[in-house]
């Protein structure tokens, strides 16, 4: 036989169900909440804040594509200022040649600005690292074209280092994979181009980049002035050494490898 509730027992049983459902809604709408703040952009949640927690995510997860697609919408709603802070070297290089390429120079340069300045501050280009060594090709090449990105951002020192760097690896490496004689050339010259030609070490690289590409003849007439000018500059003679050995190869119609 059931037992009927008093009317006291009924009013404290109502209570609790309410009570009840109204936890259940607070616990939903903190999750919501939550999910709202890393995922979403809602103006009264810190957006600043959910946008730099959801690229650092995407940077964590390697998804650059989706990352540069965020980005630009956010610069739709409000145009930023900065950069999102706490990216990788590789998250400031892919997001900013995707917005780059995507047709953003002024966003581009606020994520290139941080990959130079994080380069600036390593002693070499990681030369093993295709994957690398690809993408800085790539901003090289592409803000080139632009004439913007890269060149606008770079001082002129830091530029002929990654410059010269960069196709040092390309015409030296030991690697097929990473040799690449067309880059070499290309970035060899436009570092030589940019002393006028009178700067040893730029040269001692364009000479490789053309020993590289099998152009014996240029490589041996550049390689002969870049001694020239390193002993008329007091260059230490370990370095003007190495530089003859170089031309001795390419006097026998062999490339340098390091």
């Amino acid at each position: 036989m059931s037992r009927s509730f008093s009317t006291s027992e009924r009013r404290v049983l109502g209570a609790l169900h309410y009570l009840g459902f109204g936890l259940f809604l607070a616990a939903c709408t903190a999750g919501f909440v939550r999910t709202w703040v890393l995922f979403g952009n809602p103006p009264s949640i810190d957006p600043l804040a959910s946008h730099r927690q959801y690229i650092q995510l995407l940077d964590r997860k390697q998804d650059y594509e989706s990352a540069v697609d965020r980005i630009e919408i956010a610069q739709q709603l409000a145009p930023y200022t900065a950069a999102v802070d706490g990216l990788s070297i590789q998250g400031y290089g892919q997001i900013g040649l995707g917005l780059l390429e995507r047709g953003h120079p002024s966003t581009a340069r606020l994520y290139l600005q941080r990959l130079f300045l994080a380069l600036e501050q390593t002693t070499e280009l990681p030369s093993d690292d295709a994957e690398m060594l690809d993408m800085l090709a790539r901003i090289l090449d592409r803000s080139y074209e632009l004439g913007t990105g890269a060149e606008a951002i770079l001082k002129d020192s830091l530029l002929l280092s990654l410059l010269n760097n960069l196709a040092w690896i390309r015409a030296t490496h030991r690697s097929d994979s990473i040799r690449n004689a067309e880059q070499a050339l290309r970035f060899a010259s436009r570092a030589a181009d940019m002393t006028k030609r009178e700067d040893p070490s730029l040269l001692d690289t364009l000479a490789a980049a053309y020993a590289e590409a099998g152009r014996w003849q240029e490589a041996r007439q550049t390689e002969r002035l870049a001694v020239a000018q390193a002993e008329r500059a007091g260059v230490a003679d370990v370095a003007i050494s190495s530089m003859k050995q170089r031309l001795s190869l390419y006097e026998d119609r062999l490339p340098y490898r390091e």
